[in-house]
């Protein structure tokens, strides 16, 4: 799971890298989410719009946070935990 902050551009340009550097790392196929967090807070310099469609072109889900409130914390880990097992199962 990639996490960044929506309020921050510069924390979202750097999950292109992080993409990168954990493709390296990881076994072909495994799944990765990228998570938006503090998606309570209105004033967002990321659009979720702009990140899905980056999310879409790098076969990776996304998946909007807010770790303050909790809003979608439990969703993301069991989407990815079912990506992972449908790989498995497969």
């Amino acid at each position: 799971m990639i996490v960044y902050d929506v309020t921050d551009k510069d924390s979202f340009d750097k999950v292109k890298t992080w993409r990168v550097e954990l493709r390296k790392y990881l076994d072909p196929g495994t799944p990765i989410i990228i998570a938006g967090n503090k998606c309570d807070i209105v004033n967002r310099t990321v659009k979720e719009s702009e990140a899905e469609e980056y999310s879409r072109s790098v076969g990776c889900d996304h998946i909007s946070t807010s770790a303050k409130s909790g809003h979608n914390v439990r969703e993301a880990f069991t989407q990815l935990a079912r990506s992972k097992l449908s790989i498995v199962m497969s």
